[in-house]
């Protein structure tokens, strides 16, 4: 197997493991956000959050979309060097 190939085999399971750590730290974040809107109770504040919450979901879309792109390019990347070989 050449360089090359263990670079981009490398690379790959570097992204697993960021993606897994992104995971968790999202997920801690929405436990976070969860227990912060439960006290809310002023319906200025409730307003509020739901203008959020839509520019959250807007983004959250989006950078899910990239992140699955950027994996499934990754994934493609991967297979045409094993194939090289």
């Amino acid at each position: 197997m050449s360089n090359e190939s263990l670079l981009y085999i490398s690379n790959f399971y570097i992204y697993e493991d960021n993606i897994k750590l992104l995971k968790q730290q999202v997920k801690d974040l929405l436990m976070q956000l969860e227990c912060i809107c439960n006290q809310v109770k002023d319906k200025n504040e409730v307003a509020i959050i739901k203008e959020y919450n839509y520019k959250a979901r807007c983004h959250t879309i989006m950078l899910t979309s990239k992140i699955i792109f950027s994996d499934l390019c990754l994934q493609l990347l991967f297979n045409c060097e094993l194939q090289r070989f």
